[in-house]
This record gives C-alpha cells, structure tokens and sequence, in this order.
C-alpha cells in the first residue's frame, strides 16, 4: 500500500527558531524519489506556503491557514473551507469592543511587529500579513476571558485556535478536514500519515492512520488522546520530522 504525507510547517518540517528544513531535507528527498507525495498543511497564508512548496520541489496541492483553503500546485485554488477574512475581523472586532478584551491581532500592528513576533525576515513577514481567511492574536487579557471569547466566536461560526505562536480566529475548519478531503480525491488505497507539533495539527493528526507527533522545545507534544498507530518523536522539529521518516520506513509503512 503507497502512502502520502500531510505534514506541518513551522516547529514541524520547520525549525520553530530559524525556519530552517536542512535536518530534513535527506528524507524528502528519499519520499521525492520514491514519488511519495508530501501535502503542505499549516497555518501560513498562501504566499508564504507557495514559497515553501517551491523551495522544497513538492508537486502535490498544499493546504494553508488552519485548513481554510486547498491550491494546486499551480497556486490556483482547489477548495475553500473557510470564511473570508473581512467578515471574520468584523465580528471579532465587534466582540472585542463590546466586552473589552486585550489581544493584538495581525491586523493591528504593521510588518515591523509581526517581524517581532516571529523572527520572520521583512520579506517573509509581509507575505504573513496577507490572510484570506483567518487572524492570528497575541492574547494578553486572562484565560478565564479567552474562554468566553471563544464561546463567543462559536456563536458567530468561529472558533479560536492554539498554533505554535499564535491563537488563530478561523471559521469552523481544521487541518483534519483538509486531510480527509484531500485524501478522498486520491487514487488507490494510501495510508495517510500526518506530522505537527502544535495544538492546531491535533485535527490532522487524530484524522490520519499514523500520527506523528513532532517533539517541540516550546510547548509539550500536541495531545491526541488515544490513537491506533501514534509516534512520538524524541529530536525536535526536522531533526524529529526526519527520524519518523527513517521509523516509518524501519516499521514497513513507508517502502524501502
């Protein structure tokens, strides 16, 4: 049975501090090779995804912003699951002004801050700012608020969403979805291995045959419950991304 890969970006393929894929960079091409699709799923916008999707030679769709939307690899889009970005800042904005709440969101600030934010260079952080369908925050009001912020996103058919660096306001979508719709329009039997390091890859992760939770020096491994077929990694973000490679292989799921 052939296998394809829905991986995260940032702290996951990614080094969460210098953005580096070097430490991974053996075992995409080994899945490159073997015609071993690696599907892009992450919280960056398109710009930024497009980039990757190009640097590191992938031919498959890639899905960006917390599963909002699919793109060929062409860059034209394939499917959208998420709510636009202006309508979604108009109710938050509406829900911060009437009960007050303290965050700062991409929107806010200017490409100096969110340069700030991410040690992300001028370039890279401008591509950041350019959302279609969803706004990281900084939350700085406390968590018992953050609670009720997200009932009230709910209302709306919001959620807030933990990433790596960021609380993310999105539509009701996730990396899981991503991962089964895209699945669906693959050929043959796959089995569907997925790999992140952060609350918001715990959809995509729960979602997949093999989940490959990726070891991060910022935050515990994402918590998936119980799961069929579950690794955890024990290097961090590509150095862990890379040693799952090599186990998956070890294991048989991945051909030799």
């Amino acid at each position: 049975m052939s296998a394809v890969i829905f991986s995260d970006l940032d702290g996951t393929l990614l080094d969460h501090d210098d953005y580096s894929h070097s430490a991974a960079a053996a075992s995409l091409a080994w899945l490159k090779a073997r015609q071993i699709d690696v599907i892009l799923n992450t919280s960056k916008t398109v710009a930024e995804t497009r980039h990757w999707h190009h640097k590191l030679e992938l031919g498959a769709p890639y899905v960006v912003e917390n599963g909002a939307a699919a793109y060929r690899a062409d860059g034209s889009l394939l499917q959208a699951w998420g709510m636009p970005r202006p309508r979604l800042l108009d109710l938050a904005q509406t829900l911060r002004t009437k009960s007050a709440y303290d965050f700062m969101g991409f929107s806010d600030v200017d490409v100096a801050q969110i340069r700030a934010w991410t040690g992300l260079n001028a370039q890279d952080a401008a591509a950041a700012s350019r959302r279609d369908w969803s706004e990281p925050i900084k939350w700085q009001d406390t968590p018992a608020r953050r609670h009720r912020f997200a009932e009230e996103l709910a209302a709306c058919g919001l959620q807030l969403l933990r990433g790596g660096r960021f609380w993310h306001i999105q539509g009701p979508h996730d990396k899981g979805l991503a991962l089964r719709e895209l699945a669906q329009a693959q050929t043959g039997a796959k089995t569907l291995i997925a790999l992140g390091d952060g609350g918001n890859d715990v959809a995509m992760l729960k979602a997949a045959d093999i989940a490959v939770c990726v070891r991060s020096a910022h935050h515990d491994y994402p918590d998936i419950g119980t799961h069929p077929c579950a690794y955890h990694t024990q290097a961090y973000g590509p150095a862990g991304w890379a040693e799952a490679i090599t186990e998956l292989r070890h294991q048989g799921h991945l051909p030799a």
